[in-house]
Parts: C-alpha cells; structure tokens; sequence
C-alpha cells in the first residue's frame, strides 16, 4: 500500500497532467470544496473560477519536478517546479486529508 508521500507526489504529478488535458472532471475530484490559486501576477482564483479559466485550454506542455513534501499529520505541503512550454514557475501546494483522500486546498504559483 503506498504511503503518504508517494500518493502526494503521483498527486501532483496528476494534478499537472488532468491540467495539461483539460480534465476538469479530475481537478474537480482532487479539490478541496474551498480552494484558492494564486496566479504568478497575483491573482487569485476561487475553486470555481479556477476549473472555469480560460486558459485552461489543454494545450500546454507540462512536466513537474517535485521539490519537497512535508507532512504535518494531515496536512501537507508540496513544493515543485513546474515546466510550461518554454515558462518555469514553481508551484507551492497545500494539501488536507480528507478521510482516507488528500484534497488540494490552496496552489501559489511564481515565475521563476
């Protein structure tokens, strides 16, 4: 059975690609019901505005580097870099345990 940190990384790494494909069905089942992302201008976005965005196209090219994963029983942090097309932005990620599922509660993003 995988532990914590392994589901938290495939998670992000998911999360990047449900993204890249437009698959609004599976960012909808990872999102906690209250959720912020902070966009690298400053922006933010509720959950939502969030799965609505224009740009969210499936277009994009996407890889993710995970950088760390710290646990705080069930909470999480997660931070990873992220490659769009030809952009770097690195992405901090907080995580809720919900049950037995982790849920993505809040995602800021900054240009690199």
């Amino acid at each position: 059975m995988p532990n914590d940190v392994s589901i938290l990384r495939a998670l992000n790494v998911e999360i990047g690609q449900a993204e890249m494909l437009g698959d609004r069905q599976r960012l909808d089942a990872i999102l906690a019901p209250t959720f912020a992302f902070q966009r690298a201008d400053g922006t933010t976005l509720d959950r939502k505005a969030f799965l609505d965005k224009e740009t969210f196209n499936g277009r994009r090219i996407r890889e993710t580097e995970i950088e760390s994963i710290a646990l705080y029983r069930k909470r999480a942090v997660v931070s990873s870099i992220s490659i769009m097309n030809e952009a770097r932005v690195h992405n901090l990620c907080l995580f809720i345990k919900q049950g037995d599922e982790w849920k993505l509660l809040g995602w800021a993003i900054e240009l690199l």
